[in-house]
């Protein structure tokens, strides 16, 4: 199964929390794109950072973007298999405990565009 397969057949991580609504799952169809790119980016960084790992919020500072925007992307790898907690915990830049993630190796890895042409392609 390619990657994008898996991608499409891995369910929206919230849809257990929208309760099969219809409109959260069109919302989730139509961001694929913009998912896909962007789950691009937060795994190349991540991978790295190697041992060391990456928390959520420290993503989303590296890449001046809301923490909320990262997390999905961070459950969503995780779902995939291409990260996995590293056991260990850092303080968010609010001083919360956060878990340390860390990026398996995958041999499908597209070198992701910079986070400029993201935003200026309309995919954040």
């Amino acid at each position: 199964m390619s990657d994008t397969d898996q991608r499409r057949a891995t369910p929206d991580p919230c849809a257990n929390r929208h309760g099969g609504n219809a409109e959260s799952a069109k919302a989730y169809a139509d961001n694929e794109q913009k998912l896909t790119a962007l789950e691009n980016r937060v795994y190349g960084w991540v991978l790295m950072r190697g041992e060391r790992g990456a928390t959520a919020d420290e993503c989303s500072e590296a890449f001046d973007i809301p923490v909320n925007s990262i997390s999905g992307r961070f459950t969503r790898l995780a779902a995939l298999g291409k990260f996995e907690r590293s056991g260990k915990r850092r303080p968010t830049r609010r001083g919360n405990g956060a878990t340390v993630w860390c990026a398996l190796p995958d041999t499908t890895y597209d070198e992701p565009t910079k986070m400029e042409d993201l935003k200026q392609e309309g995919l954040f």
